[in-house]
């Protein structure tokens, strides 16, 4: 719902929990919640649980998720992925260069 470059549901909570990293990292916790993320991506967890288990200021968290700073942000940051390229998850960008997948070895050097 947040990238018009998407025309089908693929994941019903892409763009709810995209806030939620925006609002862990506007907390500098954004690595620690990116992980968290993956690691409990079956269980669908609501996102203040997850802030909680990180430790985050949760009012700050909730006002974050329903800042429209934040909105703004991600419709930001989809459109400079759609502006660089991107078409599938994961993709790292590098120099401004897109890689889907893995890292290509020595690609950091």
């Amino acid at each position: 719902a947040c990238n018009p470059a998407v025309k089908r549901a693929i994941h019903p909570q892409a763009c709810e929990l995209a806030r939620t990293a925006l609002c862990a990292e506007a907390q500098g916790r954004g690595a620690e919640m990116d992980a968290l993320l993956f690691q409990t991506q079956r269980s669908r967890l609501p996102p203040t649980e997850l802030a909680a288990r990180l430790g985050l200021d949760l009012p700050a968290f909730r006002a974050c998720l329903a800042a429209p700073a934040t909105a703004e942000r991600l419709a930001a940051d989809v459109a400079e992925g759609i502006r660089i390229g991107v078409r599938a998850t994961p993709t790292f960008v590098v120099d401004g260069v897109p890689h889907s997948g893995e890292l290509p070895a020595g690609l950091l050097d």
